[in-house]
């Protein structure tokens, strides 16, 4: 008993605190439809009294509940805000600009989202000189639902039209200047019926006490009630019935299906859905509240691992056998075969040597695979000559070739040799220009000279001053004195390759020694 008044004492003390807005908190249902009197009649003008049947919270939030109100239209539509019954309180004042006449005042209720109810009845006031109207709402606090009142004012009655508002339900309102021409007082009460949906707070298996009472006071029949609503945002007619409440309220607090707000919750042990599917699940974090991937797993030690005893599939696949887990990039998320991805074979002596992750290099030469590595030895005894003839015997007018690892590999044809008259040349790989001529019947001019001078044209300019030429004398009359003819290099090679460059032998014999004019030299000439 002790423990029941404290609860009661508890819940009134909250009661006492509630915000007669809660009603508009988002988890709301919209009530519609219309309600009639024990006699069948529309219960016009009425008012609807929604009472939780205990302290009622709002899931996710520290929001109580307590009495919501709405009404009903003329027509005994359900709407948020009953019509006004009673007209406004006005008074005329003789301080503004207000100018001298007969003045028609109605005011109608609006909520927080602007919506209005009907207008109040008529209040016709005289103002027999400039001055001013204060307009105060009937006596009361006006409904709990209720914004502040809009006022509407005219210079023939039924002709009011919009002038200002209040922001309170018992604030007054002061027409202190001329008329304008505003909107004209609305025609329907749109202020919707909203009540906190019972699924939405807790304890769950909460209902209302509904009390329905017409515009006189009186309680109509049958009311109270007790009414329930399932389902936030849903609306309810309830001219297709009356969703009756039976009293089950349940301990402890269950996990909600639909919190305020999709606000958290906590349970406070072990979860099992008994072999049910978890699905739809946005994200699961794992030492962290805020998950930043489907799976989040931040924790330490044990708790940052994820543990699949029978493997785990990737896009559903298991992959190749034999493949490793890759990356893309983005994530590991491709099969890739270990053995090509991440292994290599080597070639000794024509045969394949399977490879391991770690070379090892041995003295002498040696080629071996044991766990984990594989042993390359290459053998040195002392000083030698390594001499390598993989580019065979090589062919005719052609040159070897050095494969940039320190061999030679199969020979490499030089440029075609080309003959002009009696000289030739031929360019090798690398650019060297070889080139040699004979010139027959030595000049006349030579005759009887211990020194002269013979004209060689290359066949093929030369690029470079560097030039290595050689000549010899041959003939009928030879002899030893010219024998000691040597040839020199006089000027530099036409090097624009648009001429062959000039060059110069220069006889050098004894004394009384000379080319009788009926010799032949041939010469020979190396450069770039």
């Amino acid at each position: 008993m002790r423990k029941l008044r404290f609860a009661g004492l508890v819940a009134g003390l909250v009661l006492a605190s509630l915000q007669c807005g809660a009603q508009y908190v988002p988890p709301y249902v919209i009530l519609q439809g219309s309600l009639s009197s024990a006699s069948g009649l529309p219960a016009k003008n009425a008012t609807l009294t929604f009472t939780p049947s205990q302290v009622f919270f709002v899931a996710g939030t520290s929001l109580v509940v307590s009495s919501a109100q709405c009404g009903t239209d003329t027509n005994g539509s359900v709407v948020g805000i009953g019509n006004p019954v009673l007209g406004p309180r006005v008074t005329a004042q003789f301080t503004g600009t207000l100018t001298p006449g007969n003045y028609y005042v109605q005011f109608t209720w609006y909520d927080q989202f602007g919506n209005q109810t009907l207008p109040s009845p008529e209040v016709a006031v005289q103002l027999t000189s400039t001055g001013e109207l204060q307009i105060l709402p009937p006596v009361g606090t006006g409904p709990p639902q209720a914004t502040g009142m809009n006022v509407y004012i005219g210079t023939a009655s039924g002709m009011e039209t919009y002038q200002g508002q209040t922001t309170s339900t018992t604030a007054q309102f002061t027409q202190a200047v001329p008329l304008v021409t505003g909107a004209a007082v609305p025609t329907q009460n749109l202020t919707p019926c909203r009540v906190i949906a019972n699924d939405s707070g807790f304890p769950t298996g909460t209902g209302y006490t509904v009390s329905l009472v017409d515009a006189s006071g009186n309680t109509l029949f049958s009311y109270p009630e007790m009414w329930q609503f399932y389902g936030a945002g849903s609306t309810y007619n309830l001219s297709q019935g009356i969703p009756y409440y039976h009293g089950q309220v349940t301990y402890p607090i269950p996990v909600l299906t639909i919190p305020y707000n999709h606000n958290p919750q906590s349970i406070s042990g072990p979860l099992s859905l008994s072999g049910y599917n978890l699905y739809n699940v946005g994200a699961i974090g794992v030492g962290t509240a805020l998950p930043a991937w489907g799976v989040d797993v931040e924790g330490t030690g044990l708790d940052a691992l994820i543990n699949a005893a029978g493997g785990y599939l990737v896009n559903g696949t298991a992959g190749p056998s034999g493949d490793c887990l890759g990356s893309d990039g983005t994530a590991y998320d491709k099969p890739i075969a270990c053995s090509s991805q991440f292994y290599q074979t080597i070639q000794f002596n024509g045969a394949s040597v399977a490879q391991a992750p770690i070379i090892n290099f041995l003295t002498p030469l040696t080629v071996t695979s044991v766990t984990g590595k594989t042993n390359i030895g290459i053998a040195t005894t002392g000083s030698e000559t390594e001499v390598v003839t993989a580019a065979g015997a090589g062919s005719v007018g052609a040159y070897a070739v050095w494969d940039g690892f320190g061999g030679i590999t199969a020979s490499a044809p030089v440029t075609s040799r080309t003959c002009s008259g009696t000289s030739c040349y031929q360019i090798g790989p690398d650019g060297t220009i070889t080139e040699g001529g004979t010139i027959a019947d030595v000049s006349s001019g030579c005759a009887g000279n211990d020194r002269c001078t013979v004209a060689v044209t290359f066949p093929h300019a030369f690029t470079s001053s560097a030039i290595v030429m050689t000549c010899m004398v041959a003939g009928l009359n030879v002899s030893a004195d010219e024998s000691n003819f040597t040839c020199g290099v006089n000027g530099a090679p036409n090097i624009s390759g648009v001429t062959f460059g000039m060059a110069a032998m220069t006889y050098i014999g004894g004394a009384g020694s000379n080319l009788t004019g009926n010799e032949v030299i041939h010469w020979t000439a190396v450069g770039k």
